[in-house]
C-alpha cells in the first residue's frame, strides 16, 4: 500500500467540476456526460456600455471555435481535443487533469444588446466577445431648460 499526499486543491477543482456539470445538467436539460469540458467566462460591462465576454480556451484551435447570435440568445460552441491515446500509451501517463471534450455556453443577451455588431477577437487562449449597446440604449444626459 502506498501513502498518497493529499492536495486540497485537486480536491477544490474536482468540487468545482462538479457543480459545474450539475449547473450545466439544470440550465441545460442535457446530461452531466455532454459537458465533459466547461470553459470558465467571465462578463463584464465595458466603458463604452457594451457587454464583454472572456472565456478561457486555452490550447483549442480558432477552427474548433463557433460563436452565433439568434433570438438574442449568444450561443459559444466547440471542442478541445486530447492529442492520440497512442502517444500516451508510447510515453506513459503519470496524472491527468486537463479535460478535453465538446463544449456549450449560451447567453441571453439584454434587449439594448446591438446582436448585428457583435464581433469576437481569440488571442493567447482567450476568446474575446463584444456585444455592443444599441445607440438608442447608451445613458444620455438631458438638458434642463428653464421655461
Amino acid at each position: 500500500m502506498s501513502l498518497v499526499r493529499f492536495d486540497p486543491f485537486r480536491e477544490l477543482t474536482l468540487a468545482q467540476n462538479r457543480i459545474n456539470h450539475v449547473l450545466a445538467d439544470a440550465f441545460t436539460g442535457a446530461g452531466t456526460e455532454a459537458f465533459d469540458f466547461l470553459p470558465a467566462v467571465d462578463i463584464r460591462t465595458g466603458a463604452d456600455h457594451s457587454l464583454i465576454i472572456e472565456a478561457d480556451l486555452p490550447g483549442i484551435p480558432k477552427d474548433a471555435i463557433s460563436v452565433h447570435v439568434e433570438n438574442r440568445t449568444l450561443t459559444l460552441k466547440g471542442e478541445r481535443r486530447r492529442e492520440t491515446v497512442e502517444d500516451d500509451k508510447k510515453t506513459g501517463v503519470h496524472r491527468a487533469e486537463r479535460v478535453f471534450g465538446s463544449f456549450v455556453r449560451a447567453f441571453t443577451l439584454p434587449d439594448s444588446a446591438d446582436a448585428s455588431k457583435v464581433k469576437a477577437d481569440y488571442k493567447d487562449g482567450v476568446l474575446t466577445i463584444t456585444v455592443p449597446v444599441a445607440e438608442q440604449a447608451k445613458p444620455r444626459s438631458i438638458e434642463v431648460k428653464v421655461v
